[in-house]
């Protein structure tokens, strides 16, 4: 009995949960969507940020961030480390230039006035680095807020 039981139900489990599935129109409005020029935007900023490593040069990068963004991350050793991010523009500037620097942006997401972004980077002066940027739209300009990265 039990058997024929399940039997009955496992196929009006499977219309149930294909039924929840499907988004309903109303579900679609929930998520906004950005223009074509905010990616492009957003993807500006980081390609400064990454040329200014591969010239080693902070001024190319210091109008990409806000003022007030910071930096935060692991270091190999699993150390925290971090603060406002000049100390960023510090390295930068100490550092030899990273003309093998390779660098992707993996993602962009946009919402409203946020934006997360995830570049992966490597030969950043012997380095890997898995980074994620939150960026602000402030006065119409995206700018980078925080920095978090993890060294591999």
């Amino acid at each position: 009995m039990l058997a024929s039981a399940l039997v009955l139900l496992l196929p009006w489990c499977g219309a149930a949960a294909q039924a929840q599935a499907a988004p309903s129109p109303e579900a679609n409005k929930l998520v906004p969507t950005a223009s074509a020029e905010d990616y492009a935007a957003v993807r500006k900023v980081l390609d400064r940020y990454i040329e200014a490593g591969r010239q080693g040069k902070s001024e190319l990068m210091r109008t990409a961030f806000l003022p007030q963004a910071t930096i935060h991350g692991l270091a190999p050793d699993g150390s925290l480390s971090g603060g406002p991010i000049r100390s960023l523009f510090d390295y930068i500037d100490s550092a030899p230039a990273a003309k093998q620097l390779q660098a992707q942006i993996v993602s962009i997401e946009i919402v409203g006035s946020v934006a997360q972004v995830r570049v992966e980077s490597d030969h950043w002066n012997g380095a890997r680095y898995s980074d994620l940027f939150q960026l602000l739209k402030v006065g119409g300009e995206w700018k980078i807020l925080s920095k978090i990265y993890h060294t591999h």
